[in-house]
């Protein structure tokens, strides 16, 4: 059997005392030299960094209460809050597509995070956009290094996107109803509501953005893009 080396037992013991949510334990091993991007291995499914793990304890709750954990790695300056895990996202996109509201603010207030990294194929703004969580999407515009109009791999801006899921949540509203499906419908109708207010929101940053761009130069009086 291959002997661990002394770094990689330190980074067991530290997996295990974020396991145990240990918020004594953890930053002695950290000083100690545990590494913070230590991938935990999931049963079933691809590894995950510390970070990852405890994003999706935050959002289900997991008998406990992980917000100060999550809180002790971020202040690891070797910390990286844009690192991918094996389904290649990041921590921000895995909190904005669970619509983690308070994981979002975690990671935003870290300047680390990129905003605009998610996965191989779109941002945090997009799952979140597309899903109609519209308190994760007025907080990643209200992040200024975020980028209302980047686009995804298939070149779909997030208010596209929205507005694409916004018409097929129609579309199944009206079949929901024709069967009589009040359960469907139910959900359908709040799903549709948080769209709405995603489109809205993406609409208007986007017309804030034009009016500065041509707002009237005080010296010449003139439009100018800035």
């Amino acid at each position: 059997m291959e002997q661990l080396s002394e770094q990689d037992k330190l980074n067991q013991v530290l997996i295990k005392a974020f396991a145990h949510n240990s918020e004594i334990a953890i930053p002695l091993l950290l000083r100690a030299g545990a590494d913070p991007n230590v991938l935990v291995s999931q049963i079933g499914g691809e590894s995950e960094t510390l970070l990852h793990f405890l994003i999706h304890q935050q959002q289900h709750r997991e008998k406990k209460d992980v917000t100060k954990a999550i809180k002790l790695l971020l202040e690891d300056e070797r910390t990286d809050p844009n690192i991918r895990n094996g389904n290649e996202i990041t921590a921000l996109f895995h909190a904005a597509s669970d619509n983690n509201i308070e994981g979002v603010k975690l990671l935003l207030a870290d300047k680390r995070t990129d905003p605009n990294i998610g996965c191989w194929r779109s941002s945090p703004l997009h799952t979140a956009a597309e899903h109609g969580y519209a308190e994760i999407v007025k907080l990643l515009l209200a992040n200024e290094r975020t980028d209302p109009n980047i686009p995804d791999h298939d070149k779909v801006t997030p208010l596209d996107a929205a507005r694409k899921q916004y018409k097929m949540t129609e579309s199944d509203l009206a079949k929901a109803e024709g069967r009589g499906d009040k359960g469907t419908y139910s959900y359908l109708s709040t799903r549709k509501k948080g769209l709405t207010e995603v489109i809205s929101a993406l609409e208007n940053i986007a017309q804030s953005k034009w009016q500065r761009r041509t707002e009237p130069d005080s010296n010449q009086g003139v439009n100018v893009v800035r």
